[in-house]
């Protein structure tokens, strides 16, 4: 059986609801229906987002959250008294993909949803619907975009002062004359090289550890991100031996702070500025290298 609801002035209120098959009797069921006032979109914020989805959309509007909420012993949502939990019914609409995903309201100005992936629309109404069947009609837009795509980055560290070069790697570049590279918040310009190359000077930071590194080739819309390393710069308090024969090889005992392992082949001890040699990290204090010939 299928009816479809009347209008109502009462809102936010249990209407008792029954059914008649002969317009005389009603059943004795207690069952409610709850009347909201319509809510609106007003904004989206951001109102665009990669292809592959994935963009938290925040919604700003009225009318979100109609019904009180009140836990009672068992856990449940109660209004009134009744049970009116409308959270599994809640949803925002991509009218053009034809696809929902669940929405999370914050009150009654707010909501938060995840964009899907589109590869095929550019642009698609959003609309929200807080019973699973009727959605607004505000067309509010929300606009997707081919990100350029990264898969590497030379060097993949390097020290909190920054001022370091690195060299991106990846696909879609283009020189828009306005690429930006941001680690972990903090953005810089970015130097276009080719369509698969992309040179950034790096920022200093204020924390060692990984940070998200993205790139924007135009109006802020950004790849997805890759990590990058910041470390404490070492520094050097002694060495041992301090002189060796001319034949070199001789094993140098470098003390001091701030030495991290970054892999294969990273750590070098450098001699007059020019002649590099691989040096193995012991511990965060400590590093060996042998000296070179001269």
């Amino acid at each position: 059986m299928e009816c479809e609801s009347m209008s109502s002035d009462v809102v936010q209120k249990p209407i008792p609801f029954t059914i008649s098959q002969n317009n005389q009797q009603n059943s004795r069921d207690t069952l409610f229906f709850w009347y909201y006032n319509w809510p609106h979109i007003q904004e989206l914020k951001p109102n665009r987002g990669p292809e592959s989805g994935g963009t938290v959309i925040k919604l700003k509007g009225s009318n979100f959250y109609p019904f009180k909420e009140e836990m009672n012993e068992n856990n449940e949502n109660q209004c009134d008294g009744y049970f009116c939990n409308n959270v599994n019914d809640t949803f925002c609409g991509f009218t053009e993909l034809k696809v929902r995903v669940p929405a999370v309201v914050t009150n009654s100005t707010r909501a938060t949803c995840v964009a899907p992936p589109s590869y095929y629309w550019r642009e698609t109404r959003v609309e929200i619907t807080l019973n699973g069947v009727e959605y607004t009609e505000d067309e509010e837009i929300f606009y997707y975009y081919k990100p350029p795509f990264l898969f590497d980055v030379v060097p993949q560290e390097g020290p909190l002062k920054g001022g370091n070069s690195i060299i991106l790697t990846g696909s879609g570049f283009e020189d828009t004359g306005d690429i930006k590279c941001d680690f972990g918040g903090t953005q810089t310009k970015g130097i276009f090289r080719s369509a698969s190359q992309i040179e950034c000077i790096v920022p200093k930071y204020h924390t060692p550890g990984f940070v998200d590194l993205r790139i924007s080739l135009k109006d802020n819309l950004w790849s997805s991100a890759i990590p990058y390393l910041y470390y404490e710069a070492p520094e050097i308090d002694s060495i041992g031996p301090i002189c060796g024969p001319d034949t070199g090889y001789t094993q140098i005992e470098v003390h001091g702070k701030n030495f991290v392992d970054l892999g294969h082949n990273k750590a070098m001890c450098v001699f007059n500025q020019t002649i590099f040699t691989n040096a193995t990290i012991m511990e965060n204090d400590l590093i060996m290298c042998d000296s070179p010939p001269f």
